[in-house]
């Protein structure tokens, strides 16, 4: 196990490689806005892994915010699996 997926929930890294999976259907770069209805909980869990240096948002406009992964968030997908562009 890598150091941050041990810093990782289980809830959390599942959210992490869903929101990773999604990105191939969105050219590597998948919008927060209906993606998953995100309970307060997904939205903690969101923050944490902003924290953890894994994702970060870019917003394109008021209404159009897209999920980027770090090299670190790159990495840890890879180990699970999950290939981003």
């Amino acid at each position: 196990m890598t150091e941050v997926s041990a810093e990782l929930s289980p809830t959390t890294l599942k959210l992490f490689l869903y929101v990773a999976g999604e990105a191939k259907h969105w050219d590597g770069t998948p919008p927060i806005e209906g993606l998953i209805p995100f309970s307060h909980e997904d939205k903690g869990r969101f923050t944490h892994l902003k924290k953890l240096g894994l994702l970060f948002v870019d917003e394109v406009d008021r209404d159009n915010h897209q999920i980027r992964f770090t090299r670190k968030g790159s990495a840890l997908a890879a180990q699970h699996g999950v290939k981003l562009l």
